[in-house]
């Protein structure tokens, strides 16, 4: 059976630290897992990289053996210079 989720090689770098190093993750139908670690030690970012708040600078996930697929359009409105307001990408 395929693995519904499929993380390999995830490098994620900020100015100053390597988030993540190589990181390889597979979920099978039925398990639970739990990420445990020191502060810093990028489980956070691991997350924020698997729900696309973070883009991964090196690495592929796939999910039921397919890469997701990127945005279908940019966002349709953008806040203005002058607003106070910020406009954030959806997916549909």
């Amino acid at each position: 059976m395929a693995a519904l989720l499929t993380m390999r090689g995830i490098v994620k770098q900020f100015p100053g630290v390597r988030a993540l190093d190589g990181v390889d993750l597979d979920v099978e139908p039925g398990e639970v897992h739990c990420l445990l670690g020191q502060n810093g030690a990028g489980k956070s970012t691991l997350i924020k990289v698997l729900a696309g708040a973070h883009r991964p600078d090196a690495g592929e996930i796939t999910t039921d053996g397919r890469s997701p697929s990127p945005p279908r359009r940019p966002p349709t409105r953008r806040a203005s210079p002058r607003s106070t307001r910020s406009w954030t990408w959806c997916r549909a």
